[in-house]
């Protein structure tokens, strides 16, 4: 059973637009892996492209019965003079990156006032590349494609932290450094596909990922 956070960061909404698309449709939320994927295609062909809500629905409905992955025309007016082409397989595949980051990164924030920080010095350097005292790691993959890519111990116990520059050109040599390292999405459904290219890391910018050299938290370079 999924949280509230974890459901609607996977879907790519909020839970204020979940529960209302939930009342306007008469649909119960189930809060299970396979009502993420139902309600992020309903949310994209809503939100996205603009059709009525009942409408997505419908859409959602008629293609994620099957679950053929393979690219889905739909005729969105009767005569078939307009239609709908959805991509299954690219769908899919964003929908295992959305609810493993969604497992992973959503935290709820604390209750009440949040506690002060603690004053720093105007000249210390803040920044990702500045924490010195954080060890770095090298892994060979992303050294072998010349990815831009900095690796951190991270402190959650065994995981390591990957840090890469999101520029276009460079995304393509991570996707490549990740392929090399059987890289899979944590948290999803063993049956759920595992692609993970560049535009997986496009659409879901941080990814939690199992690789042949352990957990990785692929996370954009802040600039």
């Amino acid at each position: 059973m999924l949280s509230d956070l974890v459901l609607s960061s996977a879907v790519g909404c909020s839970t204020t637009w979940l529960y209302n698309a939930s009342r306007l449709l008469h649909t119960d939320i189930q809060r299970t892996p396979n009502d993420t994927r139902w309600w992020r295609l309903v949310r994209l062909i809503h939100t996205d492209l603009g059709l009525p809500l009942r409408a997505a629905a419908k859409i959602a409905d008629a293609t994620l019965n099957g679950l053929a992955s393979t690219k889905v025309r739909l005729n969105a007016t009767p005569d078939g003079s307009v239609a709908i082409q959805l991509d299954m397989d690219r769908f899919l595949s964003s929908s295992s990156a959305a609810l493993s980051s969604a497992r992973n990164f959503s935290v709820a924030a604390p209750r009440g006032r949040p506690p002060k920080k603690p004053r720093q010095d105007a000249n210390a350097d803040t920044s990702i590349s500045g924490a010195a005292k954080t060890p770095t790691v090298r892994l060979g993959a992303f050294d072998a494609h010349g990815a831009d890519v900095r690796v951190l111990l991270s402190s959650k116990q065994g995981v390591l932290t990957a840090i890469y520059d999101p520029s276009p050109k460079n995304l393509d040599r991570v996707a490549a450094a990740l392929t090399a390292l059987r890289a899979k999405h944590r948290g999803i459904p063993d049956n759920w596909p595992n692609t993970i290219d560049a535009i997986t890391i496009r659409t879901v910018p941080r990814l939690a990922l199992t690789t042949s050299d352990g957990p990785l938290d692929l996370i954009p370079r802040e600039d």
